[in-house]
């Protein structure tokens, strides 16, 4: 794409593996995918999704994949080591129950 410069189609997005649904274009089909895409992130630990919000925002800006890890790691790997967040995901996980998450202290 970036070479040809041709556009292509959600499907072959989709074939291609560059996006991971086709949504159509019914008056609430958008706003019921992304619903369903919102109740999924926010059942994990708020831990992990910030700290995976922020690597990915590192390489965004340029970091790279590699340097944002390693950063991340850093910053937040003592703190999420050391937080209730995984302790309850653990527990959680061992008990075969959904984890109550607690409010993120990062």
């Amino acid at each position: 794409m970036a070479l040809t410069g041709r556009t292509i189609t959600a499907a072959e997005a989709h074939e291609w593996g560059l996006i991971n649904k086709v949504v159509g274009d019914g008056e609430n089909e958008v706003v019921d995918a992304a619903v369903e895409y919102a109740k999924m992130i926010a059942a994990n630990s708020p831990d992990a999704v910030i700290v995976t919000r922020e690597s990915i925002k590192m390489g965004w800006e340029g970091m790279g994949a590699e340097d944002a890890t390693r950063l991340s790691n850093e910053i937040y790997g003592p703190r999420l080591l050391a937080g209730e967040n995984l302790k309850e995901g653990v527990a959680s996980f061992v008990e075969k129950r959904k984890p109550r998450w607690n409010a993120s202290r990062l």
